[in-house]
């Protein structure tokens, strides 16, 4: 995933966005400013809306980059490089360096982001309960649960059984985990979760790939490397 623009670097790694970002932060720009906000808390002014409609989608891409975060600390403390994260059209993407050397850390690298996401969302929640409770400004209390949602559904989309999502990783480490070869699962093995897998969503994907993946450049002709798991000789 080519970065259109450097933001700087987070625990070594690179953090960039690719322009398509813009794309979906505008579109979530307006239907909160235009449609979520004056319609869950009337009565503010427009400037009110688009000033909350512009924290909403900086603090939701903030929410993504966390999420990539996850799978990224996990990887560097489990001794896999990770090259960079690119938040882009349909989320963000964290792009290793190597595949993992087991399916434990498999499984611990893709189940971070989503864990990540569902703390977000009950963070969010709960300011936003907080909000209502003490401060009670009706737009700050729909942006901050528009975020829990936003996370919530971010964790529970990416947790889909099917390539490239985070799901589909975690899949691949239990089929790999209960295999009785010294194989990664072939992608034939997945294809039937794939199959289920959308082309593309207008919600923001977020994941793991390495960095010879197809998909990191992205394409939806994506695939899980093979990998072969060292035998008891190391061999």
């Amino acid at each position: 995933m080519r970065q259109s623009l450097r933001l700087g670097s987070i625990s070594g790694i690179p953090i960039g966005i690719n322009w398509g970002l813009l794309v979906i932060a505008a579109f979530y720009l307006v239907n909160l400013a235009v449609g979520i906000l004056p319609a869950s808390s009337p009565g503010a002014s427009a400037l009110t809306y688009w000033v909350f409609a512009l924290v909403g989608v900086v603090a939701f891409f903030a929410s993504v980059l966390a999420h990539e975060l996850g799978h990224s600390l996990v990887a560097q403390r489990n001794g896999i490089g990770v090259q960079a994260i690119t938040l882009w059209l349909l989320g963000g993407v964290a792009v290793l360096e190597r595949e993992a050397d087991d399916p434990g850390v498999e499984f611990r690298i893709a189940i971070a982001g989503p864990i990540v996401s569902v703390v977000m969302a009950i963070v969010f929640g709960a300011l936003a309960w907080a909000t209502s409770a003490v401060v009670g400004s009706a737009v700050l209390v729909a942006t901050l649960g528009y975020l829990a949602l936003l996370n919530l559904v971010l964790a529970v989309f990416n947790m889909i059984p099917a390539a490239p999502l985070d799901g589909g990783r975690v899949l691949a480490a239990a089929l790999w985990n209960a295999a009785t070869t010294d194989t990664r699962p072939e992608p034939a093995q997945l294809e039937q979760a794939r199959s289920s897998a959308p082309a593309s969503s207008s919600w923001p994907a977020s994941g793991s790939c390495l960095a010879k993946e197809p998909w990191c450049l992205p394409s939806s002709d994506s695939s899980f490397a093979r990998r072969r798991v060292p035998s008891a000789d190391g061999h």
